[in-house]
């Protein structure tokens, strides 16, 4: 049986290499239901007709279905593979417009297509990694909560696993992917031989889908993906048997999968299934604002590595600035600007031509002052502890803030050096005399905050707890963070005034 079979495969592929039809398929779909979606016309050839592809296998209406490949790094090189042989079954390939992986949606069920470099009966892996939540990597504001070292960021996988089935598997925050759903190997797969010839022969379609109902998300959820081949009929995750990852040379990266991972999906516009069709776009790599900024700043400027000619929207606090400067020959930006504040966030996004546009927060930067900072007023409690007011002395002479939680109470009141103030429910605004705070109604219990201006310098913070004894969670800064980290970012309780300090100076205040 083992010189039958062996036999067998010299004569499949001796059939193959002798001039067959480009565009027959040679296995496929064991069921009326599965070659209907896989193809449609049900000729038996991926081309639309039987006359096979006679100029490419993507465009001029030649391919019966109208797959469209994903965004990639760079056209797929051939003799890449980590793991296999080169020019090999797990060996992905491109017919020079960047299509070694492509998807379709019709509507039901969600198509993959694999170009190979040669067909086998072995059984091997073809997966595809889904990032489903927009977010990914390690640090940023993106960063993915559940990245873990393996795994920067995925939701889903799913997987050809030829002669085993079609498994899609929950792969989120883990290294152990769990199956949600594994379809018929034979009822939901075909091969067939595409049109381009790398390595001096044929070269192979693998398709497969799966129904889109067994992914449980909407249709508009919006999707990046990897594809790539593994050694074994198993998921890529947790796998150390990777083979070759489509559109990018995989010994650049000498097995570190997690910062190609990461390159791939900064390049990738997050699109849904539905608008699968209608093709897919890469995304404007991130622009980088300079550091630093300072409230007498009169322009911001940055770096892209985009193409002369971007489009630089820069935000400040989330809000566009109405002018958008271009990326210069020299790959750098500059906006003239005036008014910034202390603790301003400047963040910026790119549109290149061809391109979609990046996210809208790359790069933030914290706008910093140029002062001497008064020293922080001081809160006590009423005396005998009535909690009918608050006593404040001011540190300076400038503009005193009062808050209890969000809500302001007082607002840029003036004050006097070494004099001191009360605040009370029954006297609203500050007041020089405690006896203005009699027989009103108790302070309310919080925290209570507070804050001196003196020109444009404002203090740190002072703090008064009143009737109040929990101690805040301490919030979670994520590391590293160095001299090149445009991004500050990490966890703290739901709803907590988070404050953050450099060099013991506060720079700026959230909500997490």
């Amino acid at each position: 049986m083992k010189k039958f079979y062996f036999l067998a495969f010299l004569f499949l592929y001796s059939f193959f290499s002798l001039g067959q039809t480009k565009g027959l398929i040679y296995k496929p779909a064991s069921t009326p239901a599965g070659r209907a979606i896989l193809d449609p016309n049900l000729d038996g050839y991926t081309s639309t007709t039987t006359n096979g592809f006679k100029t490419n296998d993507w465009g001029n209406g030649e391919s019966e279905i109208n797959f469209k490949a994903i965004p990639i790094l760079e056209n797929e090189p051939i003799q890449d593979p980590l793991r296999g042989p080169a020019c090999g079954f797990t060996d992905m390939v491109d017919s020079g417009v960047g299509d070694p992986v492509m998807f379709y949606f019709d509507g039901t069920n969600f198509l993959v297509r694999f170009r190979l470099n040669k067909t086998s009966p072995n059984s091997k892996g073809y997966s595809v990694l889904i990032d489903t939540d927009q977010k990914f990597g390690f640090n940023g504001p993106n960063a993915d909560p559940n990245a873990v070292a393996g795994n920067p960021g995925f939701e889903l996988e799913l997987v050809l696993k030829t002669n085993h089935g079609v498994g899609l598997y929950n792969v989120n925050g883990a290294l152990n992917p769990a199956l949600i759903v594994d379809q018929d190997y034979e009822s939901h797969s075909q091969k067939s031989i595409a049109y381009t010839e790398n390595c001096g022969d044929s070269d192979y379609f693998y398709d497969f889908y799966l129904p889109w109902s067994d992914f449980g998300l909407p249709v508009g959820t919006k999707l990046r993906m990897v594809a790539l081949t593994v050694m074994s009929p198993q998921p890529a995750i947790g796998n150390n048997a990777k083979s070759d990852v489509a559109g990018v040379d995989d010994r650049k990266y000498n097995g570190n999968y997690d910062k190609l991972f990461e390159d791939f999906i900064q390049n990738y516009n997050p699109t849904s299934p539905q608008d699968n069709n209608a093709g897919l776009k890469a995304r404007t790599l991130c622009p980088t604002v300079n550091a630093s900024l300072l409230v007498t700043s009169t322009a911001i400027t940055g770096t892209s590595t985009e193409a002369a000619g971007t489009i630089i929207t820069v935000y400040r606090n989330n809000i566009a600035l109405v002018d958008k400067p271009f990326v210069a020959a020299n790959g750098t930006w500059s906006l003239a600007v005036s008014g910034l504040k202390e603790g301003d966030v400047i963040t910026a996004s790119a549109k290149a031509s061809g391109k979609e546009e990046s996210e809208s927060n790359c790069s933030g930067v914290l706008v910093g002052q140029v002062c001497t900072r008064p020293v922080a007023p001081t809160l006590t409690g009423s005396n005998g502890n009535s909690n009918k007011y608050i006593t404040i002395t001011a540190t300076a002479t400038g503009l005193l803030d009062l808050y209890l939680g969000d809500q302001v109470l007082v607002s840029k009141a003036a004050v006097t050096a070494g004099n001191t103030y009360y605040y009370c429910p029954a006297a609203p605004n500050l007041t020089s005399r405690s006896n203005d705070c009699s027989g009103g109604n108790n302070l309310t219990p919080g925290v209570y905050r507070s804050t001196l201006t003196v020109g444009s310098c404002a203090s740190n913070s002072a703090f008064l707890c009143v009737n109040t004894t929990t101690a805040s969670a301490t919030p979670v800064v994520y590391s590293p963070v160095t001299t090149l980290s445009r991004i500050i970012s990490g966890t703290a309780a739901a709803n907590a005034q988070v404050i953050l300090k450099v060099n013991n100076a506060e720079k700026v205040r959230v909500t997490a």
